[in-house]
Parts: structure tokens; sequence; C-alpha cells
């Protein structure tokens, strides 16, 4: 864990950085507050990728099409499928079909 503020970067995303000091009283920030807060920035991007949350609203709603909330593959029926984004797994329960989109169709790749 990194302080933010001690002068050491940002321990993302190995730890999550805390701020236990905070700036008071003072009518200036010591150097090491905005560059730590930079550095857990570029951490933070870095971690994510360029536009994280691809074809979707929010990186939660592109998460959700990949994982359900039980940490499976999500499921209904075929004509409840998100739209296709590229990675996308998505299990047809009408169907029997574990499909996988390429970022313009599905296709299915496991039949039950």
């Amino acid at each position: 864990m990194s302080e933010i503020g001690a002068g050491s970067g940002s321990g993302y995303p190995a730890a999550i950085d805390s701020d236990a000091t905070l700036e008071t009283n003072n009518d200036y920030a010591r150097i090491s507050v905005p560059n730590d807060l930079a550095a857990a920035i570029v951490a933070i991007e870095a971690e994510l990728g360029i536009a994280p949350s691809g074809g979707y609203a929010t990186v939660v709603a592109r998460l959700n099409t990949v994982s359900d909330t039980a940490g499976g593959v999500p499921k209904g029926l075929a004509s409840a499928r998100p739209a296709a984004s590229a990675g996308t797994i998505w299990y047809s329960t009408d169907q029997g079909t574990i499909e996988w989109s390429d970022g313009v169709s599905w296709h299915a790749f496991l039949s039950g």
C-alpha cells in the first residue's frame, strides 16, 4: 500500500493507495501530493487500457456481459443476447449452445 503524498508514487494495481495524511491549513500542497496522484491515475489507465468499456456504456456493463454475478457465463434466450462485442461469451438456453462474439456477429462453438 502506498500513501498518497509520501512521494513514493502509486502502488496500484498491486495495492490500493491510501491517503491518511490530509492537507490542512496550508497555502500550498507538497509536490509529492500531485505527483503521487498523477502516478495513481497513470497506473489506473495502464491497468484498464484504452477504452475499457468497449462498446458498452460503462466498464461494469461490459464486465456484466462477460460474466454473470455468480461468476459464470451469462445465459438466456438467444434473442436476449447483448450486442456483439469482441470476446463476449453467451449461453443460449433455448438453443443449447455456447456462443462467442467477434465484435460483429455471434458464433456457436459448443452445442449441448
